[in-house]
């Protein structure tokens, strides 16, 4: 019968690579986020406190996006960023209460590469659109 030390060292060095595993697989998730097309409309859903929903979309210096992000149901206050390739926050906008269904902006993209939005929910739950 194996030495209760060694079961103990056994367990903790499983727990460890369980541990490793799953924050491996959750950085190959986020780097496998969602990849948007000019023009796609998609679809979520969030709760406040929750890790806002980040769609990437490529884009060429001086593009002109259109975006919109459109509450469909429930009472979630939404809020939206877009980041640039490099991360910095060049879009923010919050809504100001549930009353307000739809957001609109258009931006021109000051650089190429890889630009995201993040959708998130300051209050609330419920449903949106992202064109």
């Amino acid at each position: 019968m194996p030495h209760p030390r060694a079961i103990q060292r056994m367990t903790t060095l499983v727990l460890l690579l369980v541990i490793a595993c799953v924050l491996m697989l959750a950085s190959h998730t986020r780097a496998q986020a969602p990849q948007l097309q000019y023009g796609d409309r998609v679809t979520g859903e969030i709760a406040a406190g929750s890790t806002p929903d980040s769609w990437h979309f490529g884009g060429g210096k001086d593009d002109r996006v259109a975006i919109r992000l459109e509450r469909l149901e429930g009472d979630v206050i939404l809020a939206l960023r877009m980041r640039d390739s490099s991360g910095q926050i060049v879009l923010d906008i919050a809504w100001p209460s549930s009353e307000e269904l739809v957001a609109e902006a258009e931006v021109r993209l000051a650089a190429g590469g890889e630009h995201t939005l993040e959708v998130s929910a300051r209050q609330g739950t419920g449903t949106y659109a992202l064109s």
